[in-house]
């Protein structure tokens, strides 16, 4: 199955992509070490996690604190 995950600021701009493509079914963890796509350091707040497949899309909030 494909999935992506991404993270958005709180304005919904990108910020990075976590993880994208195949996957098997199963557990699996995806951790953010608080940088962009370019590997700046982003400022602390309130973040929005997608996590996306072919049958659904969920979002979530998180903080980041430093």
């Amino acid at each position: 199955m494909h999935v992506e995950i991404t993270v958005y600021d709180i304005k919904g701009r990108l910020v990075t992509t976590l993880a994208s493509g195949q996957v098997t079914a199963g557990n699996h963890k995806v951790s953010w070490d608080g940088k962009d796509s370019e590997g700046h350091r982003v400022a602390p707040g309130i973040y929005l996690c997608r996590l996306a497949t072919p049958e659904r899309t969920v979002s979530r909030k998180m903080a980041l604190m430093r």
